[in-house]
């Protein structure tokens, strides 16, 4: 959904404004880019046509999507205090 919102800002925008929307696409993409690494990296989400299953273990307990959502929950603070 935000890869579309981004796009609909892009064309909106046109080619004299590219600079000023790029700043504000970039943060999304690397939020959202970090977000679906951690994921796969913790497990909560998968990568398509691979077979492989991912776990990370943390002092050898399992972190059950708990970097992504961590990350995600940092972001939303973050972005609330901003």
């Amino acid at each position: 959904m935000k890869t579309l919102r981004m796009y609909q800002l892009v064309n909106r925008a046109g080619y004299k404004d590219w600079g000023e929307q790029k700043t504000k696409i970039d943060p999304i993409t690397m939020i959202d880019t970090i977000s679906n690494m951690l994921g796969v990296i913790d497990g909560s989400s998968t990568l398509k046509d691979c077979s492989l299953e991912p776990k990370l273990l943390l002092a050898s307990i399992d972190t059950k999507g708990e970097l992504q959502d961590s990350f995600l929950e940092f972001i939303e603070e973050r972005d609330g205090n901003s």
